[in-house]
C-alpha cells in the first residue's frame, strides 16, 4: 500500500515524547514491509541512516490543510491517508496522542485552577473550550481513530462525542531487550525510584514529590532520580523539595538520550501525571525488569495488574497520599521484586512495534475502503 503520513516534525532522534517515537517507527515498520511511505512535515531532523527515502519527505506549511478535493485530486494516489493528532481534517485515519481540551478542563483542572485562567487569561481559556469543536469536527471527517488507551477513548466518546465504532484502542510499541535479566537493586542501600518528567506539572511532578514527603515518614531509605530539563532554571521546584524535607533524596537530571542508562539505575519507575494518554515509559520500564507504580490516570495502567505486575494508585482527592501508599507497599514488597519485575517483562512481550504496525494495518484496513 501507499501511505501519506501527515505530522509537524520528523525526527529519528532526541524524541520530545512518545508520539514523536511512535511516528518515527511506525513509518519505519511500515517501510520494512514493503509499504511506500511519504511523509508531509513542517520540520525534519534525521540523524540516523535509515530506510526512510529522502525524495519522499515533503515539507509543508504549517498548518497543513487538507481538504476533501485537495484529497481526492494531489493525495488521490495514496492508499491511506494518516495524520497524528487532530491538526488536518479529510484524513483516512488519525492517531491521537492526547487528552481533549474538554477533559482536562472538566476532569484534570480544579475549578478553581480554571477560573484564575478564565479570570487573568480570558481569550486562552476561550481558546481551549473552543479546540473541542474544532476537534469533533476533524473526527467527523475521519474514517479512524487511534488511541493509545481506554481511558482516552473514554475521553472521545463522552466529551468529543465520537461513535466507538470509529475508535481503535491501539497500545504503542516498544523495544524489547533480547532477554530478561533477573531484578537487581539499583543501590543496595536505598530503594530508587524514577520519573521521566519533561513537563514537570503535568507529569505530576508536584505529586510525586508530596508523595515521597509522605513516604518518608515512614521509610526513610530511598533516592528519587527525576528527568526534568528545566530544574536548573525552576528554583521554586527545588525549594519545594527542601520545604518537604527531601532534598537530600531527590536528583534532578537533564534529558536522556539514552533511556536504557536510566532504566538500569532505578528500581521503580513511577507515573503520577494528572493526564496521561498512556506513558511509553511505563512498558519500557517493565521491559528492563522494573517494577512500574502508576496512578489510574494514565492510560499505561491499563497494562499493570496491582500487586502482581506492578502496582495502581487511585487518583481522588489526594493523589499525592494514594501513591505514596503504593510506594510504600512497594518497598515492603522487597522479597518480592523478582517475581513482579518478571510479571511486567512477561506482559510487555506483545508491545513490540512489529505487532503495534500488525494490528494498525489490520484495522486499517477493516475500517478503510482501500
Amino acid at each position: 500500500m501507499k501511505f501519506a503520513f501527515i505530522t509537524r516534525k520528523l525526527e529519528d532522534n532526541n524524541f520530545y515524547g512518545g508520539g514523536e517515537k511512535m511516528n518515527y517507527r511506525l513509518i519505519t515498520e511500515l517501510i520494512k514491509k514493503g509499504h511506500t511511505v511519504h511523509i508531509f512535515c513542517n520540520e525534519v531532523n534525521l540523524k540516523y541512516d535509515n530506510q526512510i527515502d529522502k525524495e519522499g519527505i515533503f515539507i509543508v506549511p504549517e498548518p497543513f490543510v487538507l481538504t476533501q478535493e485537495r484529497r481526492n485530486t494531489e493525495l488521490k494516489e495514496y492508499d491511506i491517508v494518516f495524520s497524528e493528532n487532530l491538526g488536518v481534517a479529510n484524513c483516512d485515519a488519525v492517531y491521537v496522542h492526547g487528552h481533549s481540551t474538554l477533559y482536562r478542563l472538566k476532569e484534570v483542572r480544579h475549578p478553581l485552577e480554571n477560573f484564575v485562567n478564565k479570570l487573568f487569561q480570558p481569550k486562552r481559556f476561550s481558546t481551549l473550550t473552543t479546540d473541542s469543536i474544532g476537534a469533533m469536527s476533524i473526527i467527523e471527517t475521519t474514517n479512524l481513530v487511534f488511541v493509545p488507551s481506554e481511558l482516552l477513548k473514554y475521553d472521545f466518546k463522552k466529551y468529543l462525542e465520537t461513535p466507538a465504532e470509529k475508535i481503535h484502542v491501539l497500545y504503542p510499541g516498544i523495544d524489547i531487550p533480547a532477554e530478561y535479566k533477573e531484578f537487581k537493586r539499583a543501590d543496595e542501600k536505598n530503594i530508587v525510584f524514577g520519573m521521566s518528567a519533561v513537563g514537570f506539572d503535568i507529569k505530576g511532578g508536584y505529586i510525586f514529590l508530596a508523595a515521597l514527603h509522605h513516604l518518608k515518614k515512614k521509610f526513610k531509605n530511598f533516592k528519587a532520580r527525576i528527568i526534568y530539563p528545566g530544574a536548573e532554571k525552576n528554583s521554586l521546584t527545588k525549594a519545594f523539595t527542601f520545604l518537604l524535607g527531601i532534598h537530600s533524596n531527590v536528583e534532578f537530571l537533564p534529558f536522556q538520550e539514552d533511556m536504557s542508562e536510566f532504566y538500569n539505575s532505578i528500581d521503580a519507575i513511577v507515573m503520577s501525571s494528572r493526564q496521561e494518554a498512556f506513558g511509553l515509559v511505563a512498558p519500557e520500564a517493565m521491559s528492563y525488569g522494573k517494577i512500574v507504580i502508576t496512578t489510574e490516570r494514565c492510560g499505561a495502567c491499563e497494562i499493570v495488574q496491582d500487586g502482581v505486575s506492578g502496582f495502581v494508585a487511585p487518583y481522588g482527592k489526594t493523589p499525592a497520599k494514594n501513591l505514596a501508599v503504593k510506594m510504600l507497599e512497594m518497598v515492603k514488597s522487597e522479597n518480592r521484586f523478582d517475581e513482579i519485575a518478571t510479571k511486567g517483562y512477561e506482559k510487555v512481550q506483545t508491545l513490540s512495534w512489529q505487532n503495534f504496525t500488525e494490528e494498525f494495518l489490520k484495522a486499517a484496513e477493516s475500517k478503510i475502503s482501500i
